[in-house]
């Protein structure tokens, strides 16, 4: 199979998923020509050096990483990204799951098995995400 097939089914998988850069889709500012080697800034750049051009922010329980954070500078135009989280808490829920279990209502065990709902925990994580984008000021 051609390889550019191979790869736009892939991405469309991806988006169907809902595999889509959080970083992007919450971003709010300017956007500028794409870049090709954004960064990621632990610290603010100096506003002589850098100019903030927009931000994204947004609670989750998947964990996006600098990869996403820094595609999503180089989508805007940005030169620079800086971004954080913080804890938001934790969230429990009981969900059913159904599976096939040797289980009649008597005590015999039921031959090829019987569907039951089995109640189990489930803990999500959220998680406060905040990124600032910033556009180096030679580029202006």
């Amino acid at each position: 199979m051609n390889t550019r097939v191979v790869i736009l089914l892939a991405g469309a998988a991806c988006l169907l998923a809902g595999c889509s850069n959080p970083f992007m889709t919450n971003y709010k500012g300017t956007k500028f020509p794409r870049t090709s080697t954004a960064t990621r800034v632990m610290e603010t750049p100096d506003a002589a050096k850098a100019h903030l051009i927009g931000t994204s922010s947004f609670s989750s329980t998947v964990a996006p990483g600098d990869g996403d954070a820094i595609s999503a500078a180089e989508q805007v135009g940005a030169d620079m990204v800086q971004w954080d989280r913080s804890f938001q808490g934790t969230q429990t829920a009981l969900e059913l799951e159904p599976i096939y279990g040797p289980y009649t209502s008597g005590a015999a065990w039921a031959e090829g098995g019987s569907l039951i709902d089995v109640e189990h925990r489930v803990e999500e994580r959220w998680y406060r995400y905040h990124a600032r984008f910033y556009r180096d000021a030679s580029n202006e």
